[in-house]
């Protein structure tokens, strides 16, 4: 009889621990706060500090570059407080010379591009923000071949973006 309780109760844990150890290796939630924008991505990314980024996040499939501008940065110029982030995503393209077009997701203004670095292609995905004193560009990247894997995450990432 001890053994069959004892086989049963081994048995109950081990099933316990694979039904349960499962979610222990699941990424939990974790929102990043950087000059007023706030981001909800897992406990799977760092924050890194770049010189040319107002934020940076990493992870072993996709790094994030945010790049807050001020709208007085555009004083003397088309752009400012009452362009549209479609206005702005125009003017990035352009000026990056960068073969993408602007294109609407879940209400979110957005392009598409691939580049090089270091022998590897990786796909951006650039999505603009307007918060109140600011256009913000948020690229998630991911390799190419990562991308398909990667966009349901990206999309996540870039609807949980918030301004104070």
């Amino acid at each position: 009889m001890k053994r069959i309780l004892s086989a049963a109760l081994v048995l109950t844990l081990l099933c316990s621990c694979l039904l349960c150890g499962c979610s222990l290796f699941q990424a939990s939630p974790k929102t990043f706060t950087k000059s007023g924008m706030s981001i909800t991505l897992t406990d799977d990314f760092t924050e890194r500090d770049y010189v040319s980024y107002t934020a940076v996040y990493d992870s072993q499939y996709v790094a994030i570059f945010a790049i807050k501008e001020e709208f007085s940065l555009f004083d003397g110029t088309a752009l400012g407080e009452n362009s549209t982030t479609e206005d702005y995503a125009n003017v990035v393209i352009e000026g990056y010379e960068l073969d993408a077009e602007p294109e609407e997701i879940d209400g979110m203004t957005t392009f598409r591009y691939d580049a090089e670095s270091n022998g590897d292609t990786y796909t951006y995905l650039a999505v603009i923000y307007k918060s109140d004193d600011a256009f913000w560009m948020i690229q998630f990247a991911t390799k190419a071949d990562n991308f398909e894997e990667q966009e349901d995450n990206i999309l996540t990432y870039a609807k949980s973006v918030a301004f104070e």
